[in-house]
């Protein structure tokens, strides 16, 4: 197992248990400058620009899409459902990393030639999308209910 995965494994922990810590009210000062930092780790790490030195196998490009694809849904079931309480630069760029993986998903090596191609990271893009879709669903529900207020 690749150290890098084992991190993925510990962050993804830590967010679970320590962001629930971090939008409590009184919390809020001691987790301040975290938030960017946790906006740029996000987007270094599902949109890595170091590149292996030989193409990876389809098996392991789908594997390290697995482990995005985790990220994504993490974002999607532990901090999004508390936008409230978070920072809106944080909020914003999630939203942006989310439309960026919506996007901007399709592997450059993908060749509709070979038989058994596959489109990696399309799941991590219908993810992405779909989370994105459910936000502006609790945005739209977040609008009505003030309205009605």
């Amino acid at each position: 197992l690749p150290i890098w995965v084992l991190a993925v494994d510990v962050l993804l922990q830590l967010l679970s248990d320590g962001l629930e810590t971090a939008r409590v009210p009184e919390n809020k000062k001691y987790f301040e400058g975290m938030w960017k930092e946790l906006g740029l780790l996000l987007e270094d790490f599902l949109f890595c620009d170091h590149l292996p030195k030989t193409a990876l196998p389809v098996d392991k490009k789908t594997a390290h899409e697995s482990l995005d694809i985790r990220v994504v849904e993490m974002l999607g079931k532990t901090i999004l459902p508390h936008s409230q309480d978070l920072p809106s630069d944080f909020k914003t760029k999630v939203m942006q990393l989310l439309n960026r993986g919506s996007v901007n998903a399709a592997d450059e090596e993908f060749d509709v030639s070979k038989p058994n191609a596959v489109l990696v990271r399309e799941h991590f893009a219908k993810t992405c999308f779909e989370t994105l879709l459910r936000i502006s669903f609790m945005a739209s529900g977040e609008a009505n209910s003030s309205d009605a207020d």
